[in-house]
């Protein structure tokens, strides 16, 4: 059975942005809740390249977690806002995932999410969303070989307001990178918002089957989850707005059984990003997801 993790930039940016809950206090109220791992947020707030910039600091980190019973189930690591599509970033963005992977083998994980990094291109036309990918590809296979030869693997995370965010992008970019260290984090929120509904918006692939069917087509390719309710909200970055269970439109309960057929997730980790009062909400959210899964 997969264990049931946090993400915990929820309490980092979007509500939580001028007022955000520290690491610390949040890893001890999750523990107290009985959440088996969180998933570290590695830009501003938490846990950080310059917040932790030692071996020392990251080992402190790393007995804290221990002492509370909680497993570091994966790092949401910082860009530093590199376009993995532009060949003139390539050399700086593998200098940065060098790094990042680094963080990963000090705080005891295995599986670090990366992103596609910049908005869509509007001036592409088709050929240029189809070389954009390509350079894509080949940067994140040199990424997932430098992540494998420290024992970690990348795990991109399709969002609404990035650059691949079709459907048919996702399987075609995955094809193309070919590299057992690099999958596909599979956010329901995101995918609502990428396949089904999005702030209203028309959008150029749409599932009749939903997320139910994109989880199905991608499903051999997914090495992390990431779960919440969606209506198609998005916030100002274009990121879709993570609701709690019941709240909006994806019946959970139908994916339930499919994302606990899939071999290479161990964690099963809540999305509250976006939410106001998600504070509030952890212990409720936390027993509707063991419902879920067992």
């Amino acid at each position: 059975m997969q264990k049931i993790s946090f993400g915990s930039w929820a309490f980092a940016l979007g509500p939580y942005a001028d007022h955000p809950v520290p690491f610390e206090p949040l890893v001890r109220r999750l523990a107290e809740l009985g959440y088996e791992a969180v998933e570290i947020w590695g830009v501003k707030h938490h846990v950080t390249l310059e917040s932790f910039p030692t071996p020392e600091s990251r080992a402190a980190l790393r007995e804290l977690l221990a002492e509370l019973n909680l497993e570091c189930s994966g790092y949401a690591c910082d860009q530093g806002g590199l376009d993995p599509a532009d060949p003139k970033q390539a050399q700086l963005y593998l200098e940065q995932l060098a790094r990042n992977v680094e963080m990963c083998r000090d705080l005891g994980t295995k599986n670090l999410r990366i992103d596609s990094g910049v908005a869509p291109n509007p001036r592409l036309d088709d050929a240029g969303r189809a070389q954009a990918l390509q350079y894509a590809a080949e940067l994140w296979q040199q990424a997932a070989e430098l992540a494998s030869q420290g024992e970690v693997r990348l795990l991109w995370e399709l969002e609404p307001g990035l650059q691949f965010n079709r459907p048919s992008e996702v399987a075609a970019l995955f094809d193309k990178v070919e590299h057992p260290s690099f999958q596909i984090l599979f956010d329901t929120t995101h995918a609502y918002c990428c396949c089904v509904a999005n702030a209203g918006r028309e959008l150029p692939e749409v599932l009749a089957g939903g997320v139910e069917e994109l989880l199905d087509a991608l499903s051999p390719r997914i090495g992390g989850i990431h779960l919440a309710d969606a209506d198609g909200e998005v916030d100002a970055s274009g990121a879709g707005v993570h609701a709690p269970f019941t709240v909006g439109r994806i019946d959970c309960k139908a994916l339930a059984p499919k994302l606990a057929a899939l071999s290479g997730v161990d964690y099963i980790t809540l999305d509250m990003a976006g939410w106001p009062g998600a504070w509030d909400l952890l212990e409720a959210q936390l027993a509707y997801a063991k419902r879920l899964v067992a």
